[in-house]
């Protein structure tokens, strides 16, 4: 493949790592790491103290598998972050233990019962884990049942389904002799608003290790209140380091390793789930071999787990929430924090520490971690296009399905184990569900004319929109919604520069209108700026499909519904195809592919040109992206955001009728 050579900038403009390859100081490594640790504690040992309850394992054997998994998710957190050849995804996940397979888990340990029953389980965790990384690469290609309409629907879900165990810990934990007593949720709420106010009103560094700044202050404030539990610490040895097979060897039985394969299908779901939660959360949007690395990595981790006496592993989904609301989207302070949990497993007083937090304290971060997961569910689904579509019934049966086993835990009782494997958890249920109904109604749907038929000529697909244009009068006319409808596609992605102008209405003229969507481009913050920025899509990206599909491992039907869904939308299509970019001879399409990657290396947004501005053509905007790889960051970031605006302007020219008149303005 062609490559591309840039210059170095000018002194004091460096190149800008993307945020995820970011290293910060080690300070802030540690201190935003051990935010992530204390964020996932309770939900880290969890599983094995369920397991250590039903199984009757003594206080020492429940100390060693306590121990093992914080050694194991710390190694898993370490391959993900870190990536080894092509296991791990390279992005901030931290890796816990799944509450999926629990329900299998107790079923395998009362059959078999005591450390036989733990035998048994670790068994079939160790086949579950080498025959999901054997169906990784099948299973991470089925990344195009994945648009947003689905990844929203069950991120939602994710976060509306770890609400109830925040809750849960706000009111001391289940089983606690006194939980919901006013004073673990008074610790609750104090902890909630000591975040919030922390969030609000303190700079810099402060705001954004908000999470554990409130934990530290309220677990001091709790000790004195008897929450603690911290007298375990000075019971824990100095130093020990974890070995394989400590309860003996492990017992593999038929019908547990099938029960937790079928768990396995479900962690590998949650887990592609969480990959593409994360990856839009750090702008980093995750494909199909970014998929399949993230769930070899979960599988080999699992594997692992089932041989170092602990349980299969998954990214957690709180941490998803953390990066979220603190911004810091370095995956090499999750790597930190994989270091952390890796120590708490060899040095036991550290483990003893961490899993001594007061759960009310606990509780209270969780509401904000898991509300900022479901909140970004919603985010998601904000960019879905619901117009025309079924896309409204596919999310409302979604989250009816996935919230089903929230607010009736029992909904499913009756039901084979294997059956409620799946429906017990609502993240599972509601992605099986999503996925099918995409599947029903917009995966086999035709596909847009622009990817099965000959590109026209430019003429051609301006004559596409001159017979459905609308006058300015009727544009004042429409209602918010078909405002919205009718001028959103003018942009790529996010349509708020629309959803503003129209409280400007009536538009006097077309340079009233186009004046009206300029200011909301360019009066928008930086960050929604940068995201509608990252909404476009590659230049030449629907040329060579055949090669393409080949080098993605897919079928050329498989592409183009991958297109169809990816947000790839038809303006685009058609914009590009005007220049020619659709039809790159090879040796273009890896000038167009070299230049596009040297592109998002240097400044993490995708190259944006209006093709369609007169003079354009395959050459010119060759030369034109290498001249502007030379810029800072900031120039082309503005230079981008102009071409979005005459991108928007030739895009409008087509919905709505210029008059007779006045003279056509220029939006940029």
């Amino acid at each position: 493949m062609a490559s591309i050579t840039t210059t170095s900038p000018p002194a004091g403009a460096p190149p800008e790592r993307h945020p995820v390859d970011e290293v910060l100081a080690p300070q802030l490594m540690v201190t935003y790491g051990l935010q992530h640790v204390l964020s996932m504690a309770a939900g880290v040992i969890a599983v094995p103290l369920i397991l250590a309850g039903v199984l009757k394992l003594s206080a020492a054997d429940t100390g060693y598998v306590v121990t093992s998994t914080l050694f194991i998710c710390g190694l898993a957190t370490l391959l993900q972050t870190l990536g080894v050849s092509k296991i791990g995804v390279k992005l901030p996940i931290v890796q816990g233990v799944s509450f999926a397979p629990v329900a299998t888990m107790i079923a395998i340990g009362t059959v078999h019962g005591h450390i036989t029953g733990l035998r048994t389980i670790y068994g079939a965790v160790i086949i579950a884990g080498v025959v999901g990384l054997a169906l990784s690469p099948i299973f991470s290609r089925m990344l195009r049942f994945f648009p947003p309409v689905v990844t929203g629907s069950v991120i939602t879900i994710i976060g509306a389904s770890l609400l109830p165990t925040a809750a849960q810990w706000c009111a001391g934990g289940v089983g606690a002799s006194n939980f919901g007593a006013q004073k673990n949720i008074a610790f609750a709420a104090a902890t909630l608003l000591l975040i919030l106010l922390i969030y609000r009103f303190l700079p810099g560094f402060f705001s954004r290790a908000a999470i554990l700044l409130g934990l530290v202050v309220m677990i001091l404030v709790a000790i004195p209140f008897g929450l603690d539990n911290f007298t375990q610490v000075t019971k824990s040895s100095a130093v020990h380091v974890p070995g394989p097979f400590h309860f003996g060897s492990p017992i593999f039985a038929v019908g547990s390793i099938l029960s937790m394969i079928l768990a396995m299908l479900v962690i590998m779901t949650e887990t592609t789930a969480d990959i593409l939660a994360i990856g839009e959360v750090v702008d980093r949007p995750q494909g199909v071999a970014g998929v399949g690395r993230g769930l070899a990595a979960d599988c080999t981790s699992t594997a692992v787990a089932g041989v170092w006496n602990t349980f299969p592993c998954t990214a957690f989904a709180q941490n998803v929430g953390l990066v979220a609301v603190t911004g810091i989207k370095s995956r090499f302070v999750v790597a930190v924090a994989g270091a952390i949990l890796l120590i708490g497993g060899v040095i036991p007083p550290v483990g003893a520490a961490v899993a001594s937090i007061p759960l009310p304290v606990l509780g209270g971060a969780g509401l904000v971690l898991f509300g900022t997961v479901a909140a970004s569910g919603i985010r998601t689904l904000a960019r879905v296009e619901y117009e025309g579509t079924a896309n409204l019934l596919i999310v409302a049966v979604t989250l009816a399905v996935g919230l089903i086993p929230v607010g009736v835990p029992e909904f499913y009782a009756h039901f084979p184990s294997g059956v409620r494997t799946v429906l017990d958890s609502g993240i599972s249920a509601g992605a099986v569900v999503a996925v099918l109904l995409n599947l029903l109604f917009n995966v086999r749907r035709a596909r847009p004319e622009i990817l099965t038929s000959t590109p026209a000529p430019r003429e051609e697909l301006l004559v596409l929109h001159a017979e459905r244009r609308l006058t300015l009068d009727e544009v004042n006319q429409l209602d918010r919604e078909a405002f919205v409808a009718k001028l959103g596609p003018i942009f790529q992605g996010p349509s708020w520069a629309v959803e503003r102008a129209y409280a400007r209405r009536p538009f006097a003229s077309m340079i009233d209108l186009r004046r009206a969507l300029q200011d909301e481009l360019f009066g928008a913050s930086p960050e929604e700026q940068l995201e509608l920025i990252r909404a476009y899509p590659r230049l030449g990206q629907l040329a060579q499909p055949d090669d393409r599909a080949a080098e993605m491992g897919i079928s050329r039907d498989d592409l183009d519904d991958l297109m169809a869904v990816s947000g790839l939308r038809p303006e685009s299509l058609h914009d590009q195809a005007s220049a020619g970019l659709d039809r790159l001879s090879p040796e273009e399409f890896e000038q167009f592919t070299a230049l596009n990657d040297a592109y998002a290396q240097r400044f993490g947004f995708p190259l944006i040109v209006a093709v369609r501005a007169p003079g354009q053509t395959k050459e010119t905007i060759l030369q034109s992206g290498l001249a502007r790889l030379q810029n800072s960051p900031r120039q082309e970031q503005a230079t981008a955001l102009v071409e979005i605006a005459k991108i928007a302007n030739v895009r409008l020219s087509d919905v709505v009728a210029e008059p007779a008149e006045p003279a056509q303005a220029v939006m940029a």
